[in-house]
């Protein structure tokens, strides 16, 4: 199990961390602590305890510079601050974890019209589809054993309280890997300290 925290600062078009932490809490011989702390103009601080090494894996200073955390990745993707003006499906997020340095992609499949098991939304979405390219640091163990498989997202933009900002939640995302159909399904959310207007369950 990993428990991680990440903090920061968002504003219209701009999402910058500040301090990133990460705890694996599984088995006790391998607990470990990450954390990455950002400073303006400067690459990311990495530190590690117990420390590993990254020789031969090294990711160089200049790629870490203007990247996001894991959580912070998502905070961007999910917000629309980094997606053009009425696609939200339109957003590429430089990740660096500690270990590897990767891009997550997010692209306009089409419209559709969906209407969710549980019973939470019913109503006009976009299908996205999310890319994963590695491009620096270790490499994930998935990688190494298969392909990575094509991740898909229903994705609905829900307007926020706040003038001028929305906000794009994928309330399904699924993979077609060699166990099977692999899915994370939302079950409730809120938006501003409310349940969005067409969201129930």
């Amino acid at each position: 199990m990993i428990q991680a925290s990440s903090s920061g600062k968002i504003e219209s078009h701009l999402l910058q961390p500040t301090l990133y932490d990460s705890f694996y809490t599984g088995h006790t011989e391998k607990h470990q602590e990450v954390s990455l702390t950002y400073e303006d103009g400067t690459p990311v601080r990495l530190y590690a305890n117990p420390p590993y090494s990254t020789t031969g894996y090294e990711v160089k200073p200049e790629d870490k510079k203007s990247t996001f955390d894991p959580l912070s990745a998502v905070v961007f993707i999910s917000s629309g601050v980094g997606a053009e003006a009425n696609n939200p499906c339109s957003v590429l997020a430089p990740v660096y974890d500690g270990r590897r340095r990767y891009n997550i992609e997010l692209t306009r499949v089409k419209e559709t019209t969906i209407k969710m098991d549980n019973g939470l939304y019913s109503g006009p979405a976009l299908l996205c589809s999310i890319k994963y390219k590695q491009l620096a640091g270790f490499k994930p163990r998935v990688l190494k054993e298969t392909n990575f498989p094509m991740i898909n997202s229903w994705v609905v933009t829900f307007p926020s309280n706040i003038p001028g900002r929305s906000y794009a939640v994928p309330l399904r995302v699924w993979a077609q890997s060699q166990y099977g159909v692999i899915a994370a399904v939302v079950t409730s959310f809120k938006i501003d300290g409310a349940q969005p207007k067409g969201v129930g369950g």
